[in-house]
């Protein structure tokens, strides 16, 4: 391979000899393709003679392209007028189904981080810490092992790492869309999970970086991003993950016999990050009915259930003004209604009060189906790869 000069930040001499690649790009014009000029060069590992990989700890160079000289003079003319142009938004079906994608493993996997990390806050406490387990593996965020704040992904295909994999290609696919820093912050959390992997650090430390990592990529998502249709679609993946999430997990902790003790409701708003508005808005130690009066029927609060189907029923709305189209029907499935009474008889004890909390538990689940189908007909009809939908994904 040809080689150039890089800059070493350590080591003498200061500039060491290093192979280099370059990929060259061609574009479709109506008389054939046409090369463009220059191209990304990329540049390999210190001890890599061979392999040009970015992965392998490789990097990359900029290019000049070189002319005559007359562009330039012609550019300069006193008489030329400066011409805008504007692409055409059309978005391609794959870069916005990506970008949905994005949305719902970025929550899936800041929900889980925050499920793993308070159990691991309960370990003191065996009742909170049987219960927390029990739900952990029902939801499928951890194995059969015991420790439940494992981060290798060994061969399970579902734990944080493999989240975050899975948030790094999506994010790989969609970068014309993203700033820098978002990108900076996606291969730092690649990063951050590797280290943690590796250096066996105390789980509930990484966890918590874990998760203030995947809050930063929210924010970027939010500040950084045109609002336009791709950016509607993510947004409503984040809600139906929040959606799917927050409903399987009320309903594994209503069906639990110990759904109305103390530690328990405590550990369930610690999930999901409410624990301090709860101490806020309740003047009462945390319990069943008003923990439930905040995580689902709240419309205000961002990690209820309202909350989540008013958004989406709102994103809705405006992607469907938007293109032109009809609206799609939304959720199938109502957020289970319930009275002040309705709240008091759910905390209580007894036969009649477990079987009033068995059937929340199961209109939840309901809830939680009608998401994944909702997010089914979506993809049916907005990331459908073929034909003209290849190209324009409305």
């Amino acid at each position: 391979m040809s080689q150039a000069p890089v800059w070493r930040s350590n080591g003498t001499p200061s500039l060491a000899a290093r192979a280099f690649t370059i990929r060259v790009y061609a574009i479709a014009t109506q008389t054939g393709f046409r090369v463009l000029p220059g191209g990304l060069a990329r540049v390999a590992a210190e001890n890599a003679t061979d392999v040009v990989s970015t992965q392998r700890g490789g990097g990359s160079k900029d290019i000049w392209v070189l002319s005559d000289g007359g562009d330039e003079r012609a550019a300069t003319g006193t008489h030329r007028r400066l011409q805008v142009s504007i692409r055409p938004d059309d978005v391609p079906s794959r870069l916005v189904e990506n970008l949905f994608w994005l949305g719902r493993y970025m929550v899936r996997c800041a929900d889980n981080a925050r499920l793993l990390r308070s159990t691991v806050r309960v370990r003191v406490d065996r009742g909170v810490w049987i219960h927390a387990v029990r739900i952990c593996r029902a939801l499928g965020v951890i194995a059969k092992d015991p420790q439940p704040a494992n981060l290798r992904d060994g061969p399970d295909p579902y734990g944080i790492a493999a989240d975050v994999k899975h948030i790094a290609w999506c994010a790989s696919q969609v970068r014309s869309r993203l700033s820098a820093r978002y990108w900076r912050a996606v291969v730092g959390l690649q990063r951050q999970v590797q280290e943690a992997a590796a250096s066996r650090q105390e789980p509930r430390e990484a966890l918590e970086r874990l998760a203030l990592s995947l809050a930063a990529l929210s924010g970027y998502a939010a500040e950084d991003m045109t609002h336009d249709e791709g950016w509607r679609l993510l947004r409503i993946g984040r809600r139906v993950e929040r959606l799917q999430f927050t409903a399987g997990l009320l309903a594994q902790h209503l069906i639990a016999a110990s759904a109305t003790r103390q530690g328990q409701v405590e550990w369930l708003l610690d999930v999901c990050h409410s624990i301090s508005i709860y101490r806020s808005r309740y003047f009462v130690a945390p319990r069943l009915g008003s923990a439930l009066d905040l995580l689902v029927r709240d419309a205000h609060h961002p990690v209820a259930l309202a909350f989540q189907c008013g958004s989406i029923a709102r994103d809705l709305d405006e992607l469907a003004v938007s293109l032109r189209i009809s609206r799609d029907p939304g959720l199938e499935a109502p957020i289970p209604e319930f009275s002040d009474g309705d709240l008091i008889r759910l905390e209580s004890d007894g036969d009649e009060a477990q079987a009033a909390r068995l059937a929340l538990a199961a209109q939840l689940q309901v809830l939680h189906a009608a998401a994944a189908q909702l997010s089914d007909r979506l993809s049916m009809r907005h990331f459908s790869h073929t034909g003209d939908s290849q190209s324009v994904w409305t």
